[in-house]
């Protein structure tokens, strides 16, 4: 997670968030919430199960509020981008 992302969203995101995809799917994914080094910490292998994610891969995340975000699952080279 981009630690930038983390402490302008500091007082409004909780350790829990809720990602939604384009096909109407949801899961919930825990943060550590610590600003020097934030992680997505419990739950990621639920969303990696489902699109059964081995390898490299790209996830986009769109945080759209209240500790909801919008994602885009794309294969073959994994890393996160938080745009907001």
């Amino acid at each position: 997670m981009d630690r930038a992302f983390a402490i302008e969203f500091q007082n409004e995101l909780d350790d829990h968030w809720l990602l939604a995809d384009n096909n109407g799917n949801t899961y919930v994914v825990h943060h550590n919430m610590d600003l020097l080094n934030p992680e997505i910490t419990y739950a990621w292998g639920n969303l990696r199960h489902f699109y059964d994610l081995k390898g490299e891969h790209r996830v986009y995340f769109r945080y759209v509020g209240d500790n909801c975000f919008h994602i885009n699952v794309y294969m073959n080279v994994f890393y996160f981008l938080f745009l907001f």
